[in-house]
């Protein structure tokens, strides 16, 4: 996946930056280990189910997975069909087992049709990222 790679080529970058040591000149820090590089990458969305452009049988949640854990008070998610107005689905959730998972319950599913989700996210930093992407709900044949 394109996300990961990116962040693994910031991870490496990091791993190699430069730090100041104070009454000292600057010094290429090589030797610290990848744990301990502090956590300034950009919040971003690695997966999610349904997949963008996907056609599916069925929706009964959507799942989003984020590069890094969001702080749920500026994370929503929305669901809107094509055409129409947002549905009322109730707020997202981080999962217990996974603080990169939100989770959006679709009670009684979706009916056949295009949606776009529309997500916000808001990292422990602070920033705020968006995005959405769209997927669509096979008729039942």
């Amino acid at each position: 996946m394109r996300t990961r790679s990116l962040v693994a080529a910031a991870a490496t970058a990091m791993a190699l930056a430069l730090t100041v040591i104070p009454g000292s000149r600057l010094i290429a820090d090589t030797a610290r280990p990848p744990a301990e590089i502090p956590d300034v990458l950009h919040l971003a969305l690695d997966r999610s189910v349904p997949e963008a452009d996907a056609t599916v049988a069925s929706v009964d949640k959507i799942s989003l997975w984020f590069t890094q854990s969001p702080q749920m008070g500026g994370t929503t998610v929305r669901v809107v069909p094509q055409g129409g107005e947002p549905l009322d689905l109730g707020k997202a959730r981080m999962s217990e087992a996974d603080d990169t998972l939100i989770e959006l319950g679709v009670s009684g599913g979706l009916a056949p049709g295009s949606y776009t989700v529309h997500w916000r996210a808001m990292a422990q930093d602070g920033h705020t990222v968006r995005g959405d992407f769209s997927f669509r709900v096979q008729a039942q044949r």
